[in-house]
């Protein structure tokens, strides 16, 4: 599906190690509204891509789906959330932050929630500002427990055969 003006996209980014081994993903959901749940409209996958070639894939994605607001007044970036637990997250996040795309998902330290930082543009201290998602032996189970969840409730439509076949295992 194109982008439309108005909505939200995210993209979420699985690397790989390089070209012949495991395939590196990309994959793009327009957020919800009152209107329509949330819905894979692309997705991406090669395993002939190396490591440090995959940001220019993200980049151009990333840039096809920045789409106005219903307004028209400004610009919606998607916000990419990259898996960071092997080098070719970081070399791709590096790559892109080089060439100005700064809208990435940033750790959360669960231990600071509720706290906040002095002054008017402050964040919660619980953002930290390491970007990237890191999958864990305790995050991983919870991800995909509510991911399923999500599709079987039909607040997340998946497109993709692949990634339907990835959530069955």
């Amino acid at each position: 599906e194109m982008p439309q003006t108005g909505e939200t996209y995210g993209i979420g980014v699985d690397p790989s190690e390089g070209v012949g081994q495991d395939y590196s993903v990309i994959s793009v959901i327009k957020k919800s509204t009152p209107y329509h749940p949330d819905v894979q409209v692309a997705e991406w996958s090669s395993n002939q891509v190396g490591p440090h070639d995959l940001w220019a894939f993200v980049y151009c994605i990333a840039n096809l789906f920045t789409v106005r607001d219903y307004y028209q007044s400004d610009w919606r970036e998607p916000l990419v959330v990259i898996e960071v637990n092997i080098a070719a997250g970081d070399a791709t996040q590096t790559e892109m932050l080089k060439r100005g795309y700064s809208n990435f998902y940033r750790r959360l330290d669960f231990t600071r929630i509720g706290e906040s930082s002095s002054g008017e543009n402050s964040r919660p201290k619980s953002v930290t500002d390491s970007i990237g998602w890191k999958t864990t032996r305790a995050n991983r189970p919870k991800a995909l427990s509510l991911f399923r969840k999500m599709v079987r409730d039909r607040s997340l439509i998946v497109k993709s055969p692949l990634l339907a076949r990835e959530l069955s295992t």
